[in-house]
């Protein structure tokens, strides 16, 4: 568990300063009202990154966390950590429909969920996600030697 929380925190600090790097995060601006929401994040590893990363390059306080996962355990950690929890299935496409999103800029994370995107449900998922107005990116962390490409 904990190289685990290493490997989870430095693959996603590191996806989040290429995005500066290319100024992906030109159009933000202090006060907007931001949400990472990790798929399948388990207790919280990767938001602990977004956390530390619009702190030190924002200096943002306020992002708000979500960790989305099917095993419900993962709360307590969650807690501890101040991060939100909603107990969700990958695959469940209405996630967005949960969450306050209005006037907000929504970011995801995706890490390891390669195993979970099997099905054109999965796909719909993805494009559904990716055509919402207030979602304005998506991070993927997975190190698979071969990653299938998604064409809409």
């Amino acid at each position: 568990m904990i190289l685990k929380s290493f490997q989870r925190f430095t693959e996603t600090y590191n996806l989040l300063e290429r995005a500066y790097n290319l100024n992906f995060f030109n159009r933000f601006r202090k006060e907007d009202n931001i949400i990472f929401i990790s798929f399948e994040g388990g207790p919280g590893f990767e938001l602990i990154a977004v956390r530390n990363f619009f702190k030190k390059n924002f200096d943002k306080d306020d992002v708000n966390l979500i960790s989305k996962d099917i095993q419900e355990s993962w709360i307590n950690y969650t807690k501890l950590m101040n991060i939100n929890f909603l107990k969700n299935d990958f695959k469940n496409s209405y996630v967005l429909h949960k969450i306050n999103c209005f006037s907000s800029k929504i970011f995801l994370i995706l890490s390891y969920v390669r195993a979970y995107i099997d099905n054109e449900k999965s796909f719909l998922l993805i494009k559904n996600l990716l055509e919402n107005n207030n979602v304005k990116g998506i991070f993927v962390s997975d190190r698979r030697k071969k990653i299938m490409l998604l064409i809409f």
